[in-house]
């Protein structure tokens, strides 16, 4: 893999040419790089360090600057939710329907997952593995999602 730096500058050069980047076009190494998986601790790692930068970049560019702490931090573990859905999708095989990353606005907007009912199982094993996601989602046999606020 890439040293963080220059991934860091490759996610920016992304985020700057294409405003409407849809999740299924985010590229892997860098969405394996956007995505962090794990608490936020006091003394963050190098990795959540850059996953919150990108989040920060993209959301001043895109999102709206006026927000609470609360509500910014809100919107980081959705930005992180929407990364993971893409991310687990990607390792099951299942089909996302495509969304706009930067559309903070439209976050809320039900996820629609096609699932083959083999792949459901491996699902479930790899959207437990997120482990900051797990209070957000529930997942259905049928492969549909419960996000909570």
């Amino acid at each position: 893999m890439q040293n963080l730096e220059s991934l860091y500058q490759q996610s920016l050069e992304l985020i700057d040419s294409i405003p409407d980047l849809m999740t299924n076009k985010i590229p892997d190494h860098l969405l394996r790089v956007w995505l962090y998986n794990g608490p936020i601790v006091p003394n963050p790692t190098q990795e959540q360090l850059v996953s919150i930068a990108i989040y920060k970049y993209a959301n001043e560019k895109y999102g709206d600057k006026l927000l609470s702490p609360q509500e910014d931090c809100h919107r980081y573990e959705s930005f992180q939710y929407q990364l993971a859905t893409e991310y687990v999708c990607r390792k099951v095989g299942a089909k996302l329907r495509p969304r706009q990353i930067f559309n903070f606005s439209n976050y809320s907007a039900p996820l629609n997952i096609d699932i083959k009912s083999k792949q459901i199982a491996k699902f479930k094993r790899l959207a437990a593995t997120l482990a900051p996601l797990q209070d957000k989602r529930e997942v259905y046999s049928d492969g549909s999602y419960k996000q909570f606020s």
